[in-house]
């Protein structure tokens, strides 16, 4: 008897799915699944790598060749979108290029077959103000959304090597550029250029706006680059100023670095770069060179000769305190850094020559924080210098102090509207306008709610991260819109309230959106909300109450009927993989039952170690396959995980299936028949394969959810 079951059992083995199909449909799954996609048949979120003022470049991959296409339209607007597509034949590499695009707006695109839509912003003009993020290092889970709550037009990341492909990155290369010390941040790129890195050494700018960066690797080859005529605002990123390893250097703690006052500003001078500078600004001194950014070890600024250096740390997270990102704003007359979280700025752009510079105790005054004693300071300077050529900034300073510093917005209003009558050909005028018409926008009520939401949002709520904290500042700022309930912002505040609860919490967040609907039901944020409740919904996993909320978004919504159907479709497509997979975990857990209760009780012990080898060679021999493409992956970790867990699937279940299966189909009292020999080995390889499919399917549901799209699931 037990020599008949050998046989069985080595047939059972020879016929079983763990010793053929499983490990080539595991490596076929395997080498399928690339990084976290958004859709099906991308193998990863679309990037914006390239984008100008009238035009943007959309790049993606796919699984297999074909062609694409684009579809775009201005951000809000319920116009027919415009389809662009590539000329590059069948590939799986794909560009397209959106054009008629105007400055400094907003743009919603999605591939074509696809549900995800993005948004991209064109360039700014010289004379429109912008922002833009930068990283020390250190990637925020969050990135996305500061990008979206901070207005940034592109991230720059000052990591001394190319950053490890994370999620967050690639969902932000969907919205904006992302750059690093030596180029654009793009995975599409990198896979067209194999010699990319050899750039790390070269010099090259980034032009952006009014704003020019010059990465500099070699001071001696920088002055050409310098030289930019469109540019109001020039500033360099030194890639070698916080890796110069001399003694006393400006990397050297010892004597605190370029951030020190003192041994700082002398170690800097002594920098060939500054030497370039200080020439540059004495030949042209109506485009300077107003700051240097220095990665490096250690953090502080300091201005020399009228140059603002920064030093920025971006040693390794374990040896420093967790750095938040840094937020640039660029505008015609003055750029700064304001460091999130910290509650602290740095004025990066000052006028670089003493007998041009507007009142520089002024500014002193500013940049310490004695907002009060700067605004009476511009105001002498006004009376006293009548007829100077920049009394026109004086004008503009006054307004940015009480508008952004001070919160007195009836005031702001007044120096706003000053400027723009008394100095009407002043290139600040489009900047005072556009802020002024917001002012007035929403300066109902005396201003006192614009006011009071103003200071929550820019002064209290970035610098507070713990959550007790930024919910207790959500309701102050939901107290202003109870207190003045007819204000033409009360909307625009709920609506604030409740994207930041969406973070936080996701029936806090839609119970500040059903508020906002109720009370204010024919502003635009209203018409927002319906579609932001389906979208938190949807962002929690929670589809049934997702599809529910999408259904009402339809009702109100009718001329956006074809966007709302195709994420109801997504969210159904969800509902239909957890079906599939608690279905599948029902089926491994009754071959599993069924092999260990029905009579005789228990599985075959040695195949246990057989199995437990299996596991270990197919998910190595998967590992390796892998390997091959590790860079398509979300993370190394997540490929390890998937390998072993596909071999978990191939292998581990052999037991549990075969044995079910002899116990189901019993051999006679004269040994196992030839039928059922052949019924065994047929019954065995089904249950295989069920618990193959199963386990697989629960590999990528638990793993990664938008792997599924490989076989259009």
């Amino acid at each position: 008897m037990h020599s008949l079951d050998r046989s069985l059992e080595a047939n059972t083995m020879r016929h079983h799915p763990t010793r053929f199909g499983a490990v080539l449909l595991s490596a076929l799954l395997l080498s399928g699944c690339a990084r976290r996609d958004a859709e099906p048949g991308l193998a990863a979120p679309p990037e914006l790598i390239r984008v100008g003022p009238s035009e943007a470049v959309i790049a993606w991959h796919t699984e297999q060749a074909g062609t694409g296409a684009v579809l775009y339209k201005p951000a809000g607007s319920s116009t027919d979108p415009v389809r662009a597509s590539e000329t590059l034949g069948r590939v799986r590499a794909h560009e397209v290029t959106l054009t008629g695009l105007r400055p400094a707006t907003r743009y919603t695109y999605w591939i074509e077959g696809t549900d995800a839509h993005y948004q991209c912003q064109t360039h700014p003009q010289a004379t429109t103000p912008f922002s833009f993020l930068v990283l020390r290092g250190d990637v925020p889970e969050n990135l996305l959304s500061l990008v979206m709550t901070e207005f940034a037009e592109f991230v720059l990341h000052l990591a001394p090597a190319p950053l490890p492909e994370q999620p967050v990155l690639a969902k932000t290369r969907s919205y904006v550029p992302v750059y690093g010390l030596w180029g654009q941040d793009s995975p599409y790129l990198r896979g067209l250029d194999d010699a990319s890195r050899r750039r790390e050494e070269r010099n090259w700018t980034l032009d952006w706006g009014g704003l020019r960066l010059v990465f500099v690797a070699d001071a001696a080859d920088v002055t050409r680059l310098l030289d930019a005529p469109g540019a109001h605002t020039i500033g360099v990123v030194w890639r070698r100023g916080r890796a110069d390893r001399r003694p006393g250097g400006p990397a050297d703690p010892r004597t605190g670095g370029a951030g020190a006052r003192g041994a700082g500003e002398r170690e800097w001078r002594a920098n060939p770069l500054h030497a370039v500078l200080v020439r540059h600004n004495a030949a042209v001194p109506d485009r300077p060179v107003s700051f240097v950014l220095a990665p490096g070890t250690v953090d502080g600024d300091a201005m020399v000769d009228g140059v603002r250096y920064v030093a920025l740390n971006t040693a390794p997270p374990e040896s420093r305190a967790a750095a938040g990102p840094i937020r640039i704003d660029v505008n015609v007359e003055s750029a700064r850094a304001v460091f999130l979280g910290e509650n602290r700025e740095v004025v990066m752009r000052t006028p670089p020559l003493k007998e041009r510079r507007t009142c520089e105790e002024c500014r002193r005054l500013a940049d310490r924080g004695a907002y009060e004693e700067s605004v009476q300071a511009y105001r002498a300077f006004i009376r006293n210098n009548e007829g100077h050529y920049q009394i026109d900034d004086a004008y503009f300073a006054i307004a940015e102090i009480l508008d952004g510093k001070l919160f007195r917005l009836d005031e702001a209003a007044a120096a706003y509207r000053d400027l723009t009558q008394r100095y009407p050909s002043s290139s600040l005028v489009p900047l005072a306008n556009q802020r002024l018409a917001y002012l007035l926008k929403y300066g109902d009520h005396a201003f006192k709610p614009l006011a009071q939401f103003e200071e929550i949002r820019k002064r209290q709520f970035p610098a507070r991260v713990l959550p007790a904290e930024r919910e207790r500042l959500l309701a102050k700022a939901e107290g202003v819109a109870d207190a003045y309930p007819d204000s033409a912002l009360a909307p625009r505040i709920r609506f604030w309230v409740a994207n930041q609860y969406r973070d936080l919490d996701t029936d806090r967040a839609v119970a500040r959106y059903r508020a906002l609907v109720a009370k204010h039901p024919d502003s635009p944020e209203a018409r927002d909300a319906w579609l932001r409740i389906g979208e938190t919904y949807y962002a929690a996993a929670r589809y049934r109450e997702a599809l529910a909320a999408y259904a009402a978004a339809w009702r109100v919504l009718p001329e956006l009927e074809q966007d709302i159907r195709r994420q109801m479709a997504r969210a159904r497509r969800n509902m239909r993989r957890r079906r599939i997979g608690w279905a599948g975990a029902a089926a491994i857990a009754l071959i599993g039952a069924g092999a260990l209760l029905l009579r005789p009780r228990g599985i075959r012990l040695r195949r246990i170690p057989g199995a437990l080898v299996g596991f270990g060679l197919v998910g190595c021999v998967l590992l390796g396959c892998g390997w091959f493409i590790h860079e398509q992956f979300a993370s190394v970790r997540e490929m390890v995980l998937l390998a072993f867990g596909f071999g978990a699937a191939a292998a581990l279940g052999f037991p549990f299936s075969a044995g079910l299966a002899e116990k189901l189909v019993r051999p006679g009292p004269r040994g196992p028949a030839p039928g059922r020999r052949l019924a065994t080995v047929l019954l065995g390889t089904g249950l295989g394969l069920v618990w193959l499919t199963a386990g697989m399917w629960l590999t990528l549901l638990l793993l990664n959810e938008h792997y599924l799209v490989v076989i259009g699931m």
